[in-house]
């Protein structure tokens, strides 16, 4: 339980404008804890990974950004491959869903890690001195 409010905290700091801390809180979920929190911490519910919390992250960063940032989604040419390749899996789960039988539950916790293309939406809109801070940070704790 306490695992989904450090997420709630993480989205809440990004509105806040505390972006460094939030997308450390990101990374922290990611890789589980920077591998030092044990996978059974961490299981709540239908959550059963730490990607599974940073997934919850980004995409609430990813919608409150396309609502508050303007010219969010500018086109460009890593954009077009990316939605292309979102595409891609989009189709991918749905002939999973329907030719191949599975559950959505189960589509979802194969392809979890494909989605995480998401993240270029957040760190193409950060500025420079932003993102090597995050690095040295990240740096320091592994």
């Amino acid at each position: 339980m306490i695992f989904i409010t450090l997420a709630i905290v993480a989205v809440v700091l990004y509105i806040l404008d505390y972006k460094i801390p939030a997308l450390f809180l990101f990374f922290f979920f990611f890789t589980s804890g920077f591998n030092l929190i044990p996978e059974e911490v961490i299981e709540f519910a239908f959550i059963s990974r730490g990607s599974d919390y940073a997934f919850i992250i980004l995409f609430g960063i990813i919608i409150i950004d396309s609502f508050c940032v303007k010219n969010y989604l500018k086109p460009d040419t890593m954009l077009k491959y990316i939605l292309l390749f979102g595409a891609f899996l989009l189709v991918a789960a749905f002939y999973s869903k329907f030719y191949v039988g599975l559950t959505w539950l189960e589509i979802f916790r194969t392809c979890r890690y494909q989605l995480f293309w998401m993240a270029y939406f957040v760190f193409r809109n950060m500025e420079k001195a932003q993102l090597e801070r995050l690095l040295v940070y990240l740096f320091n704790v592994t």
